[in-house]
């Protein structure tokens, strides 16, 4: 008897190996997803630019990252709130007092991010909401608890979302392997209705993206289309993250504490089930070594005295 409902999972175009580096950029859910890539010993960078949520922010933060000529960030760029000096492109831990400690740690961030940019194999983006706030005209990454009366707070539509990731594809060239996911964590301060919309709209337009762009073009030019309804894009793949922790995991003993994040038990499962999709399968043994030395470098001896 089967008590849960398995969400298929196609085995990726390109399986990943020790040789890749891995480049996640998105929501807190990249940052989980690198912090296992990390632990069983993957070389991997994580959100140069902090959490980014929506795909227009993702899309901006990786034509900076992917263009090596791109212009260092000025004073202009910033914006001052509360006695700290932000930018409106990254998250708080970018943030001081001083604002030429600001553009140091932007910039910095920048120069890395397009190292890791260059260097990297694999890309994997994980979207987090279709809601975008502007702020005078421009949509932002982070808001950093302005006013909310000074942001323009609306959702994107399936089309903007689909534009938006197409022109993120476009950068992609380099890389063998790029996963789109999206994000199980809940936005409940969207309220779930909203959530729900949200995490919808990207779902229907990374479909779009992937199976329906000339189904489209079917409909509005039939004598142009063509019979193939697959992007050309055939190092994308769609990983379901959102879908394992809906349905499969369909239990509230799989969140954490506050009800919005999955528990560390989910995050193991989900992480299972990217391994088997996704890496190459001869690396089962190199991985539970790389694994034991990850563990055995985070001990700490509690006496605070190194064993002889």
């Amino acid at each position: 008897m089967n008590f849960s409902t398995p969400v298929d999972i196609p085995s990726s175009p390109y399986r990943i190996t020790y040789d890749d580096q891995v480049l996640c950029l998105g929501s807190c859910f990249a940052q989980n997803m690198g912090n296992k890539l990390h632990e069983w010993g993957f070389k991997v960078t994580v959100n140069p630019f902090g959490a980014l949520y929506n795909p227009l922010s993702i899309f901006s933060v990786s034509q900076r990252l992917s263009c090596p000529a791109q212009p260092a960030f000025e004073r202009s760029a910033l914006v001052e709130h509360n006695g700290l000096f932000h930018s409106m492109l990254h998250s708080q831990a970018f943030s001081f007092a001083d604002p030429e400690q600001t553009l140091k740690a932007i910039n910095l961030s920048l120069r890395q991010g397009q190292q890791a940019w260059a260097e990297s194999t694999v890309l994997l983006v994980s979207l987090g909401s279709a809601f975008v706030y502007e702020y005078e005209g421009k949509v932002v990454s982070n808001c950093h608890k302005i006013s909310d009366k000074q942001f323009n707070r609306r959702r994107l539509s399936v089309n903007e979302t689909t534009t938006a990731l197409k022109q993120l594809l476009s950068l992609t060239s380099s890389f063998r392997l790029v996963v789109l996911t999206v994000s199980p964590i809940r936005h409940l301060r969207d309220g779930l209705h909203e959530n729900n919309l949200s995490k919808s709209t990207l779902l229907l337009a990374i479909d779009q993206l992937l199976h329906n762009d000339n189904e489209q073009e079917a409909l509005s030019q039939p004598d142009k289309a063509t019979h193939n309804n697959k992007t050309e894009a055939n190092n994308v793949m769609y990983f379901p993250s959102y879908e394992i922790l809906m349905d499969e995991l369909r239990d509230y003993r799989f969140y954490a504490s506050d009800m919005l994040h999955p528990s560390s038990v989910a995050e193991d499962y989900i992480w299972e089930r990217f391994t088997q999709s996704c890496l190459s399968p001869d690396l089962t043994e190199q991985m539970r070594e790389r694994h034991r030395l990850f563990l055995a470098s985070q001990h700490r001896p509690l006496s605070g005295i190194a064993d002889s």
